[in-house]
């Protein structure tokens, strides 16, 4: 493995050693209906078409399961010796895209293998994979490299230098319109980090912003009203100008957590920004104003390394293993759901009445009513 792929199992040994967590109270009434769930060990961030759920497993699989009744429909095995690292799925027309390592394109009617992006330096992109704009998904890397790859055949469309090889870690990119946008971290003898700005075409390089007086970058950042919001590794949020990458303003650390590192995941729903913590906080603020609309501490354990907005519903994952669902207008908690076997430390897919979560020992498909979207 890298020097990449050692400062990631290193970075996950350090959060596997951090305290026991509380699991919190029970759902609440507008908890979602368990359609049904499957005794997997599922990992990343799943998907789902008319047909199938598609999920990644901890012991390099990826599965296809009926949507109406979670019989495995498939199951594609790949090599690794390894525990998985693997981020999410996507589905795109006929094809399934997999992160594992490497990058996969598999026929999601089938099961079979159409490509395999790995590229030379071995970076882990699947670890990585982020957005998709047109038949282009876009992957960070261990190496200091971001990648666009074509879904047609797996080739490679582009590939950007964003920091040296052996020492820069390129989060998963963000795309919206023409620009592809990722955070990184450079783990050298001098730490530090930022975000680089990419054509989405060419990877032409736009502008690269290290955020002032940072130990580094930290997860995904997001597009916002002219703005690309990232946060440091010591909490500060920095909103990047789009066209410039010039600081327009700045959001402060939580005192919680005061000269310690954070981890603070990202979601824009409207003009609203919610960010969360390592301190298991959850704030929200108005783009617009910089102005505080809400805080909320739901749960005594940490946020995990992802938010996910649908409508106006906040969807956190926390490390005691549940998964929260808050109402992005005050920050109301609709519902809670997991624990002890269902493990949900990861994103779900939301679409519509339906949520499809992982678990690191299940994975469960859910029917979502008004009450569990917070419509009423």
């Amino acid at each position: 493995m890298t020097t990449g792929g050692a400062r990631l199992a290193l970075g996950l040994a350090a959060l596997l050693c951090m305290g026991p967590m509380a699991a919190g109270a029970g759902a609440g009434s507008a908890a979602p209906r368990v359609l049904w769930q499957l005794a997997e060990p599922a990992r990343g961030i799943p998907a789902r078409d008319d047909v199938s759920a598609y999920f990644l497993t901890q012991d390099h699989a990826l599965v296809a399961a009926s949507l109406t009744s979670g019989r495995v429909r498939w199951r594609l095995p790949f090599e690794g010796a390894s525990p998985t690292f693997g981020s999410r799925v996507i589905v795109r027309g006929d094809l399934v895209v997999a992160g594992d390592y490497d990058l996969v394109g598999v026929d999601r009617r089938t099961g079979r293998p159409r490509w395999t992006f790995a590229p030379a330096d071995d970076g882990g992109i699947g670890m990585h994979l982020g957005g998709v704009a047109g038949d282009t998904v876009f992957g960070g890397s261990l190496a200091g490299s971001l990648h666009a790859v074509s879904l047609r055949d797996g080739r490679p469309r582009w590939t950007a230098r964003i920091g040296h090889a052996a020492t820069t870690t390129v989060y998963a990119p963000v795309v919206q319109g023409a620009s592809v946008a990722a955070a990184f971290t450079d783990f050298g003898a001098t730490p530090g980090g930022g975000v680089a700005l990419v054509d989405a075409a060419t990877g032409r390089a736009r502008w690269r912003r290290l955020l002032p007086g940072s130990i580094g970058a930290s997860g995904a950042p997001v597009f916002a009203h002219g703005v690309v919001v990232a946060a440091s590794r010591d909490g500060t949020l920095y909103a990047l100008d789009e066209r410039s990458g010039a600081v327009r303003w700045t959001l402060p650390r939580l005192e919680t957590l005061a000269d310690e590192q954070d981890y603070r995941p990202l979601a824009v729903s409207g003009r609203t920004l919610v960010a969360g913590s390592l301190s298991g906080e959850i704030v929200a603020w108005d783009l617009v104003t910089q102005r505080e609309r809400w805080r909320r501490t739901p749960i005594v354990a940490s946020v995990a390394f992802d938010l996910a907005v649908k409508d106006d519903v906040v969807y956190v994952p926390y490390f005691s293993n549940q998964l929260v669902a808050l109402r992005v207008r005050d920050g109301r908690e609709l519902w809670r759901v997991g624990g002890s076997r269902a493990q949900y430390r990861w994103v779900p897919d939301v679409d519509g009445s339906l949520m499809l979560a992982s678990g690191s020992q299940i994975l469960s498909l859910f029917r979502l009513d008004a009450a569990s979207r917070g419509e009423r």
